[in-house]
């Protein structure tokens, strides 16, 4: 199962976590002294994964090769995922072609302690109804090393990317 904080719900059939959001409410409700209120069941989605047209995620240089991820709970250890299990399909497929394109040409990940590198986050957005892709670089310097060359692999690779940003 998946070791970050991303999904903390993710054991819970999804009507549990329908009814545990529920019961969060109710109990805020109850912190702030309002207890004559009923709360309505959680209204879920049809399909309750794969949907989100956004994330942001970390890059780190890590075993030898770029590595994108989330934090482990509590740690500045990245979990390598490839399925987000939340995000659009092609979002994750976009994070997986940009990475693998900086590691090619080795721009380094930005490192919090050394604070040595370049790349901070990936920034992936799609649009719902348009399938346009947007991707963003998050970096600790204006200019990528071989910058040119990474950009024109990344347009090759990605047909349907509408903007680049750094």
């Amino acid at each position: 199962m998946i070791q970050s904080g991303i999904a903390p719900l993710v054991n819970l059939s999804y009507f549990s976590q329908l009814d545990f959001k529920r019961r969060q409410i109710v109990e805020l409700f109850h912190k702030a002294g309002i207890d004559d209120i009923e709360v309505n069941k959680t209204i879920g989605m049809k399909k309750p994964d794969h949907y989100r047209n956004k994330t942001v995620v970390p890059i780190k240089f890590q075993d030898g090769h770029l590595t994108t991820g989330f934090y482990r709970r509590g740690s500045h250890k990245l979990v390598a995922i490839d399925d987000y299990f939340l995000n659009d399909p092609r979002i994750d497929q976009a994070v997986a072609i940009v990475r693998d394109v900086l590691d090619r040409y080795k721009v380094p990940a930005y490192d919090e302690i050394s604070r040595q590198g370049i790349v901070r986050y990936l920034m992936v957005r799609r649009g719902y109804y348009t399938g346009q892709l947007m991707v963003g670089i998050i970096s600790a310097k204006r200019k990528l090393p071989m910058q040119a060359e990474v950009i024109a692999e990344i347009v090759k690779k990605m047909p349907d990317l509408t903007s680049l940003i750094l």
